[in-house]
């Protein structure tokens, strides 16, 4: 490894992302609200009808500065479940735009 390598790499683990960890919590306590489920539930159960509303959340965590690893650990995925959730949105914004507003509307309202 060259000597430049090492040093950029030195200064890339200091660096400190700064994420709101009270906007975190309240993005995942909207995303219970707004779709009826627990908290726990939404970080455990793998069911079709609850699996959406844990994407929404990781996605909107994962807007907030967290690294893929952590935003899915909010819900209990991999990475790569933040990383399809993601493309999904990118790719197709108006499908999932009505939810998300809907829980960025309860975030903003709860407080």
């Amino acid at each position: 490894m060259r000597c430049i390598d090492k040093i950029v790499k030195q200064i890339y683990t200091l660096i400190v992302r700064i994420v709101d960890r009270n906007r975190v919590e309240s993005i995942k306590k909207a995303v219970s609200s707004v779709s009826g489920f627990g908290e726990a539930e939404l970080r455990i159960s793998r069911d079709h009808t609850v699996t959406p509303w844990a994407s929404l959340g990781m996605h909107l965590i994962s807007k907030e500065g967290e690294t893929l690893a952590n935003a899915g650990s909010h819900y209990g995925r991999k990475p790569a479940a933040v990383n399809a959730i993601n493309r999904k949105i990118k790719n197709n914004p108006e499908r999932f735009k009505p939810h998300l507003d809907k829980i960025l509307e309860r975030m903003e309202s709860c407080g």
